[in-house]
């Protein structure tokens, strides 16, 4: 009950105190802080010993010491700033096309020149190299199990020790006829892969080049394609991928048998993959491309008849070839060279039309296939027969 008594009364003389209870106040005199004492509600200086008068109290009053100097340099910074003036409010104005710098006969020759390239860097490669692979793949076997049951089956055929080792080096023959084979057919399928990726970027880039300079020609907004077309272009980075160490790779099978199978494996799932993403990513651009010259008035409709590729499994195809004993290997060879031949020759029919929708008079179709156009020879005209009088 008294602690109860305590703070209430202790409470009760904070409600009562004086403001300049919890205020400092300095003597007059010395300058020394005072103590402040609620029963007689004054000032007392201990140093002085002596209650303040009335007067004298002054909130925060401290020691008395000169004021900062002002500079004058502070006094002219803001003293000469003129008055701001109220900024016109802007209107909203109408669209205006992105300003570029490319011509377009500069785009036009860009998507001519990537056209030409195609004779060497889009090169049909023949089915012939799975057949082959594949007739390698049935002789070996063959031939090591019928040595095998030549050896243990007790025939009376009297077979000398160097027609076994004969055997047995033709059998290893084969085998490494084989994997020559497939790693010239891996060096061939890479190499095309990174060609026809880079001729597809030059060729891609001249078409947005071209877009852009049509647009400020014609002042039509074609943002929104223009836009999806670089999403599509940019979005992914089709590195290149070095055929000669993947060719060494494939070939290490005969001496390190589980570098090879790896590195054989992982070739054909990124050579299916990487054909199929690409695929379907240059008929999307295609379409925009289509699109964007509609809105132009460049062409009247818009044809997409790419056909697209049929979808392929690399995990399945992993699969299958396990559990076959790698006999599957030669379909997915087949596979890839078929996909490939497939999408570049939709890519030719596509870039046909781009001839018609660019309306170029000068650069006739049949010279888009040649490496480099011949000149014209000059036509000697007779000389012309006056009538006789």
């Amino acid at each position: 009950m008294r602690r109860k008594l305590d703070i209430k009364s202790v409470y009760n003389r904070r409600q009562n105190c004086d403001v300049r209870e919890i205020m400092k106040q300095y003597c007059s005199t010395c300058g020394m802080e005072m103590a402040f004492y609620y029963q007689n509600q004054s000032w007392y200086c201990h140093s002085c010993q002596k209650y303040a008068e009335p007067y004298q109290f002054q909130a925060q009053q401290m020691p008395a010491h000169q004021p900062p100097v002002q500079q004058p340099h502070a006094q002219q910074q803001y003293a000469q700033q003129p008055y701001a003036q109220p900024q016109p409010v802007q209107q909203p104005q109408m669209y205006q096309p992105p300003k570029t710098y490319v011509d377009e006969k500069v785009a036009q020759s860009k998507i001519y020149g990537a056209m030409r390239m195609r004779d060497s860097t889009d090169k049909i490669i023949s089915i012939r190299w799975a057949f082959a692979i594949l007739a390698f793949q049935l002789i070996v076997p063959i031939m090591a199990i019928s040595l095998i049951l030549l050896f243990f089956s007790g025939t009376n055929l009297n077979i000398s020790g160097t027609a076994q080792v004969a055997v047995i080096v033709l059998i290893f023959l084969a085998a490494v006829a084989m994997v020559i084979f497939q790693s010239a057919l891996v060096y061939k399928l890479v190499g095309r892969r990174d060609e026809h990726f880079r001729r597809d970027m030059l060729m891609k880039q001249g078409m947005l080049e071209y877009l852009d300079a049509i647009s400020v020609k014609e002042k039509k907004d074609i943002n929104v394609e223009r836009w999806t077309m670089n999403t599509i272009l940019y979005s992914v980075t089709e590195s290149d991928r070095s055929p000669g160490l993947w060719a060494l790779l494939v070939g290490l099978v005969v001496i390190i048998p589980i570098v090879g199978v790896f590195a054989m494996f992982y070739c054909l799932h990124f050579l299916t993959k990487d054909v199929h993403s690409h695929d379907q990513r240059q008929r999307d651009f295609n379409y925009q491309f289509q699109l964007a010259m509609f809105k132009m008035g460049k062409i009247d409709t818009i044809s997409y008849d790419w056909v697209p590729l049929p979808k392929r499994d690399p995990a399945a195809y992993v699969l299958v070839s396990i559990l076959t004993l790698s006999f599957f290997l030669p379909y997915w060879w087949y596979v890839n060279i078929v996909d490939m031949n497939s999408h570049m020759r939709n890519q030719w029919d596509f870039e046909s039309q781009i001839i018609h929708m660019t309306k170029v008079s000068e650069t006739p179709e049949s010279s888009v296939s040649e490496q480099t156009p011949k000149p014209h020879k000059e036509v000697e005209k007779p000389d012309e027969i006056l009538p006789e009088p």
